[in-house]
């Protein structure tokens, strides 16, 4: 969204699954800061240690008006990273969940004409309120039941996937025909951070957000490391929201569903760039892939793979799931 950090119009991502505003720099050192310190920073339960300064910001824009926000200032060398085109948003100043004025205003989320407005009163009107909860650290939480058992999702925003379980509770929805994979990688404010780890999804599922309000969502998964339940836009972006935090009340209305989910076709393998290398990152199990992982891809058709090309052959790669298609060559 459009927002005046300091008088300067910037764009700002709004993140529920974060409670602090963060400034991400890319600067050598950290200038005018009040406090300096070591923070740890959590991305799917590592702990990654950043140099951080603690300082505060006027912020203001449609949803919150503030003089003295504390915040967060990282340094990061993602912006330098070859690919961020692709996920630009990591390149923005984040506006964490606890800055606004949430105890007193009541917080709407659209998605049927992407707005997000505070106003002081919640017309519920078309909407259901659904069962949930607020953490004394600005986390909300909802529930939803899926196979006639109920679980508490953590309310994030800034996850683009869907529903994400830890492992030993996906066990009880686990099915035939899973899709299982090897290799993951996930965004740290320093770019790329690469896992061997397993995940397992599948297509769909039937959640019940209500008791008898219910949606067909696409992709449920589970990640090794991760440690709570979450729900991310894959499901959050098929329905308008009402936050009400000062009467602990959450509403929703869904959307219309335009089309039926559409089957997804899993790829063998997916790459990504590191330190401007093209690695092999996430291998499809169930495709018996031969590539061994984390392996850097040296050439694709007899063209070598470059800091100046990896984001090309990435995106192409990436876009098509029979590698027999091309002559690939990896390091030995």
């Amino acid at each position: 969204m459009e927002t005046y950090v300091n008088g300067v119009l910037d764009t700002v991502l709004f993140d529920t699954g974060c409670n602090v505003l963060i400034i991400i720099s890319n600067e050598k050192k950290l200038t005018h800061q009040r406090i300096r310190l070591n923070m740890p920073v959590y991305t799917l339960n590592q702990k990654l240690m950043y140099r951080i300064g603690i300082n505060t910001y006027a912020i203001d824009n449609n949803l919150v008006s503030c003089k003295n926000a504390l915040g967060a200032t990282i340094l990061s060398s993602f912006l330098s990273y070859p690919c961020k085109e692709d996920i630009v948003a990591f390149s923005h100043k984040i506006l964490g969940f606890d800055l606004l004025p949430g105890n007193e205003q009541v917080l709407y989320i659209n998605f049927s004409n992407h707005t997000l407005c505070v106003d002081s009163v919640a017309d519920t009107t078309g909407y259901v309120r659904l069962e949930s909860y607020f953490s004394r650290n600005s986390k909300l939480y909802i529930a939803l039941t899926v196979d006639s058992l109920k679980y508490s999702f953590y309310f994030d925003t800034g996850n683009q996937g869907c529903l994400r379980f830890t492992k030993q509770q996906y066990a009880a929805h686990a099915k035939s025909n899973d899709v299982f994979f090897e290799g993951l990688t996930s965004y740290g404010l320093d770019g790329m951070i690469f896992n061997n780890d397993t995940s397992i999804q599948q297509n769909y599922v039937n959640v019940f957000y209500a008791d008898t309000c219910s949606l067909i969502a696409q992709k449920l998964y589970y990640f090794d490391t991760v440690g709570e339940n979450n729900v991310g836009l894959g499901f959050i972006s098929h329905f308008d929201w009402i936050i009400d935090a000062k009467n602990k009340a959450v509403y929703a209305k869904v959307l219309p569903v335009s089309d039926k989910p559409k089957e997804i076709k899993y790829p063998m393998y997916m790459t990504a760039v590191l330190n401007d290398t093209l690695m092999i990152s996430v291998r499809n199990l169930n495709l018996s892939p031969q590539l061994p992982l984390f392996k850097r891809i040296v050439s694709v058709d007899g063209v070598a793979v470059t800091p100046e090309n990896c984001c090309y052959y990435k995106n192409l790669l990436n876009s098509n799931p029979n590698w027999n298609e091309f002559n690939i060559v990896i390091e030995e």
